[in-house]
């Protein structure tokens, strides 16, 4: 549906009403439309960089009276897009969600296109009711749900005859039964869409296949490069017959769908030797099936392959070095731990010595090992065969886990008597590792004795050198991430292409945080002193962080803003609002720190002065101000609105310090998006700011009912009373001129908080 010019007009004043554009903005664009006539105005005005695509959709919502809808956490329900033909979606850009009362709920980016609306009306036979949508995001939605919406029959004609592919059957005293129940499951169709889901997944470099029931359909997952993609949606009446032909393929009782069962298939594939870990679990709608695709034709990784910085690579040689003690590697599920000691024990084997793994799984056959299979069922747990193998004279002694107390004694015993032991533990960072250990029960001169080093980890993707480009972050990103670099870098992000199977990374890195264990860390571990006073003497002692590891990364162009996000910086998220910078080396402190480890300067006033309006007291945030405040509002959410991000970040690190979640917003604007998210207990907010000033924000607050009641504090420099007076007839709850001392500052937080949620 095409718009007439006045139209056009018409729909831009709309935009104006609603606060999106001025008058200037509209004219710009109805001329730039001219060269484009076909072209939407709110098309227009995205391509200019006035609005963005979820403003427009939104403000046609409210000019039409019809609901806006996030389609990127809405759940799309497979019967409906088989009424749309996928040629009909994408030429009106519609997307059917589901079906409500013999009613189509239908997204558009246009609502006003009543031909769209007759087409679908006429294809699905059901009324259409329209919702109002972003337009990118119904085309992502198109090409996800029409491209995995394939019937059984499709997908069986679609997938290419698999040849050379050879199951290797492990023989059980039961093999006769099975055989029995294999033929009986063992549909052509059946067989050859296993097959091709197995098959695809390998191709994919998938480490992980996941088959999950749902309500009405089967979803298929594949994890490549630790990210979850979907890959396939299979019909309901396939689910007993797929899951049964798995179970029995890697010899599984079909019959019991009550309990958890695991299960191990061999696959050859050429050359190529594949061992499939499959594991089932009873879920709503069935059992899900998730297969680890182990590949045991490939070789372990060098230590000089992981992503060790070179200051890194040479702690780490030094660790395995060693001729006793302990080294430990920890991060979460899924960071890498067992491919780095497994780098590491082939960096070991090649002296002449003795060296035996204990693994549950084995995942790599590895020469001149001694690897055993940990077997919890038989009664071989960690801590009997660790028992056991210490009186086979070896000199290595590498366990898959510390998953207990007596685990980890026996191992750190093992370690003191003349052993190397590598070992894994899941924790977030290095220093935590040793407060993990203590709450296991494990005492403290113990650890400090035994203990060489920790390596902490995670797993970072990294762009695809054939198709990645340089972009600037968006402000918000920008914002974040400056005040952690020292110089201005060139960005990169994902595009996507055939050879990274359009996803923009391929592979992944390791970055790491390695903490060696000297003397004062030794002494602070005995003294059970708290991990704050741990990482202080380990920044001292030269230990890099995670982020400053993966920001390396970043510079170096291998890997992208978002994914540091992802892996590192959200992680840390919690840290991040108390990260402030030594005046002097411009190092990244604690807010409490009153010496700076790196170069030894006494911080005699806060480090933290917001310029050129300070907040007196701040260097007292060490401990919370006042006791009380801890219990009557703890966890209470505050959103800090200030330009100046020095004194934002100061006033988050105060407010976190005394139990409150902490929030920050540049503007206005920033601060409306956020609010719609996540609405905060209280806004702080200053008057002059970039896009929207605090008292536009306060009267926007106060005009829409769902924000109306939340308090609102200015903290501002503009002491003339008229200012004053307009912040209170605009709503405002309180007024604190800059500069103001934090007693005073948090004394007024909680009389307001007192008034409103008493």
């Amino acid at each position: 549906m095409q718009e007439s010019g006045t139209e056009k007009e018409k729909i831009g004043r709309i935009f104006i009403k609603v606060g999106l554009i001025d008058e200037e903005k509209l004219q710009i664009a109805l001329e730039e439309n001219k060269k484009n006539p076909r072209e939407l105005i709110g098309e227009t005005l995205v391509r200019l960089n006035f609005v963005s695509e979820r403003d427009i959709a939104k403000a046609l919502s409210y000019q039409n009276n019809v609901p806006y809808l996030d389609l990127t956490s809405t759940v799309i329900e497979p019967i409906a897009i088989e009424l749309i033909p996928l040629k009909l979606a994408k030429e009106y850009q519609i997307l059917p969600v589901r079906i409500e009362n013999k009613e189509l709920i239908l997204a558009m980016k246009n609502p006003r296109d009543i031909e769209a609306m007759d087409m679908a009306r006429f294809t699905s036979g059901l009324n259409i009711r329209p919702v109002v949508a972003a337009a990118s995001e119904i085309k992502e939605a198109i090409n996800r749900h029409y491209s995995a919406g394939e019937s059984i029959n499709q997908i069986i004609q679609n997938v290419a005859q698999i040849e050379g592919i050879e199951f290797i059957q492990a023989e059980t005293a039961e093999e006769e039964n099975i055989l029995e129940l294999k033929n009986k499951s063992e549909m052509g169709p059946i067989v050859k869409l296993v097959n091709s889901i197995i098959f695809q997944s390998v191709s994919a470099r998938a480490s992980d296949i996941h088959i999950e029931p749902q309500e009405r359909m089967i979803q298929v997952r594949q994890r490549v490069d630790g990210i979850l993609n979907e890959t396939l949606q299979i019909p309901k009446w396939v689910q007993g017959a797929l899951i049964s032909r798995i179970k029995l393929m890697a010899g599984m009782d079909i019959a019991e769908k009550r309990i958890p069962q695991d299960g191990r298939i061999k696959l050859r594939k050429d050359h190529q030797i594949l061992d499939l870990r499959v594991s089932t679990l009873p879920v709503q709608y069935g059992e899900k099936v998730v297969i680890r695709i182990l590949d045991k034709s490939k070789s372990t990784l060098s230590i000089t392959e992981l992503g060790f910085s070179s200051e890194d690579l040479e702690r780490v040689k030094e660790l395995i070095n060693l001729p006793q003690g302990m080294i430990l590697v920890c991060g979460p599920t899924g960071s890498g731990k067992t491919t780095t000691l497994y780098a590491l024990i082939s960096e070991i084997s090649r002296k002449k010595i003795n060296i035996v793994t204990l693994e549950d799984p084995i995942e790599y056959e590895m020469n001149r090992v001694n690897q055993v299979q940990i077997s919890e069922k038989a009664g071989l747990t960690f801590a009997k065969a660790l028992r056991s193998i210490l009186r086979q004279d070896p000199n290595v002694v590498f366990v898959g886990e510390i998953r207990d107390r007596e685990t980890a004694e026996i191992a750190m015993g093992a370690s003191m008597t003349g052993h190397l032991v590598l070992s894994t533990l899941h924790t977030n960072d290095a220093v935590s590792t040793i407060i993990r250990l203590r709450d296991l029960g494990v005492a403290p001169y113990l650890i400090a004795s035994s203990l060489n080093g920790i390596i902490s980890q995670r797993l970072i993707r990294i762009l695809c050198d054939r198709c990645r480009e340089k972009y600037q972050p968006d402000l918000e990103r920008l914002r974040k991430i400056r005040p952690r670099l020292d110089k201005e870098i060139p960005f990169y992000r994902s595009k996507g292409c055939e050879y990274c199977q359009q996803t923009g990374y391929r592979g992944r890195k390791g970055v790491y945080e390695i903490l060696m264990i000297n003397g004062e860390i030794r002494e602070l571990i005995s003294q059970r002193a708290p991990e704050r006073r741990i990482r202080e003497a380990a920044l001292k002692g030269g230990m890099k962080s995670l982020i400053e590891n993966a920001l390396e990364k970043l510079k170096q162009g291998i890997t992208t803003l978002e994914e540091l996000e992802r892996v590192v910086l959200f992680s840390e998220e919690s840290r991040s609002l108390t990260e402030l910078k030594c005046p002097s080396c411009q190092k990244v402190m604690e807010p409490d720190w009153k010496i700076c480890p790196y170069c030894g300067s006494k911080l005699k006033e806060s480090i933290i002065s917001g310029g050129n309006t300070p907040i007196k007291g701040l260097e007292k945030t060490a401990e919370p101000l006042i006791k009380d405040i801890r219990n009557d509002f703890k966890g209470f959410k505050i959103l800090l609105v200030d330009d100046n991000e020095v004194l934002a970040r100061g006033l988050a690190s105060f407010l976190v310090k005394n139990q409150f979640i902490a929030t920050t917003a540049s503007n206005g604007k920033e601060a409306l998006e956020i609010i719609a998210q996540n609405k905060p207990h209280l806004i702080l907010t200053d008057i002059p700011m970039p896009e929207m000033d605090g008292l536009k924000l306060i009267k926007r607050l106060r005009q829409d009912p769902t924000t109306a009641f939340i308090p609102v504090i200015v903290l501002s420099q503009k002491t003339a009373p008229e200012e004053k007076l307009r912040a209170f007839e605009l709503g405002a709850d309180d007024y604190i001129f800059k500069p103001v001392l934090v007693e005073e500052l948090l004394y007024r937080i909680k009389a307001v908080l007192r008034r409103t949620y008493p």
